[in-house]
């Protein structure tokens, strides 16, 4: 599970590092040289890694009460998936809130 997790960190570095070149001019061995003299540490890595982890919870626990408590045909499941999407991005961004003084 994990190792999604961290391809999809270093695919947003590897992201990262060419949109600066291509943007601004910032060669790929001085971002990643920047990277690596203090600015990026194990603990942020370990950092984004749980809240994803939290983040994933959330979601499916909302999806999975308003999809199954969906009720009135095709309306009711529209009703659900518009319930569903706003409690997830409330509860991502209070649980977000919250992780980021727990954890630091």
């Amino acid at each position: 599970m994990y190792k999604r997790q961290i391809l999809a960190d270093a695919l947003a570095l590897i992201g990262a590092a060419y949109a600066g070149r291509v943007l601004l001019g910032v060669d790929t061995s001085v971002f990643y040289n920047g990277l690596t003299s203090g600015l990026l540490g194990v603990g942020d890595v370990v950092h984004g890694l749980i809240k994803s982890l939290v983040f994933g919870v959330v979601i499916g626990l909302s999806s999975c009460h308003f999809g199954l408590s969906t009720q009135g045909g095709a309306p009711g499941v529209g009703r659900a998936v518009n319930s569903a999407v706003v409690v997830s991005a409330a509860g991502i961004f209070v649980i977000d809130y919250l992780l980021s003084f727990a954890i630091s």
